[in-house]
């Protein structure tokens, strides 16, 4: 069997003359199935933080998080699990296309869920960070024992349409009940303050570390007005595998809605990479799920 090593400069070697490539696996489609889904669509991706531990680390995986993000081109993007260096990375491929806003956890370098929008369409007319916490505005602020968690959002101006949407992207910790239900409920208060002087409408996407149909999934929906992109029928699918390419499983990741949007499509796109003689890595231990929304622009 390979060393780690081995695979690793295997996996450079390959990268470097070109003969990886992405495949899709099967993408597990809702929505309109007899048509192709109408409006411009939104894409939330855990794309894993930059951990020494995986097999397959960040320096290999990242053109093709690259390439899963640039293949769809969405209006809207959210990210998670991304470290400073991962965040300019990300900024610096997608430049041409794509405006960005982001700020670590800790103020320095560590996971941030940095949004990025597609320039063409959207203008930013302000942006901000609150963290999960009984002190949403102090920087690095976290609940007892646990992690900090960062919320980014912008206020995007279409540049047709002169009309306005809060694209808000956040990650909910990853232990405990309590702690989720606290974080839904700071969400929903720091996003009644940026809509406080206007109906506008809200794309809120994240890894929420919660299953369909948990009391903090509902709890969220139902304090924040807003609706899940998912069909309530399609259930079962996973978008957290683990590295293992699993179809069925946890669901943790979610496009939520506000507002006049209707969903016409929702997807969880699961790709791996091919290697020579038939071994695969994955992008993420995440696949990234996408949603069309007709009201959006």
């Amino acid at each position: 069997m390979q060393s780690r090593t081995a695979r690793t400069r295997c996996l450079l070697c390959v990268i470097l003359l070109g003969t990886a490539f992405l495949i899709e696996l099967g993408v597990v489609l809702y929505g309109r199935l007899e048509s192709e889904p109408t409006g411009p669509c939104v894409m939330s991706f855990n794309i894993r933080y930059n951990a020494s531990r995986d097999e397959w680390s960040w320096d290999f995986r990242r053109p093709f998080v690259v390439q899963l993000i640039l293949r769809h081109t969405c209006d809207l993007v959210g990210v998670q699990e991304a470290t400073l260096s991962q965040y300019q990375y990300l900024a610096q491929e997608l430049s041409p296309l794509y405006g960005s806003a982001y700020f670590p956890r800790d103020g320095k370098d560590d996971e941030g869920v940095p949004v990025f929008y597609l320039k063409r369409h959207w203008g930013a007319v302000g942006s901000g960070n609150f963290w999960l916490s009984d002190t949403p505005e102090e920087i690095g602020s976290r609940y007892p024992g646990r992690l900090p968690r960062v919320t980014t959002w912008v206020r995007l101006r279409h540049r047709a349409k002169n009309e306005s949407v809060i694209f808000v992207n956040t990650h909910l910790d990853d232990g405990s009940i309590e702690v989720r239900m606290n974080s839904s409920k700071v969400i929903v208060a720091e996003l009644r303050k940026l809509c406080a002087k206007r109906d506008e409408r809200i794309v809120l996407t994240g890894d929420m570390n919660a299953e369909r149909g948990s009391e903090e999934i509902k709890d969220l929906i139902s304090r924040g007005g807003l609706r899940d992109t998912e069909p309530n029928k399609h259930m079962g699918y996973a978008t957290f595998h683990d590295w293992l390419g699993t179809v069925y499983g946890a669901k943790y990741d979610y496009i939520l809605t506000s507002g006049m949007m209707e969903c016409t499509g929702f997807r969880i796109e699961r790709h791996a990479v091919l290697l020579p003689g038939g071994a695969t890595m994955y992008p993420s231990d995440h696949y990234p799920i996408i949603a069309n929304l007709n009201g959006l622009s």
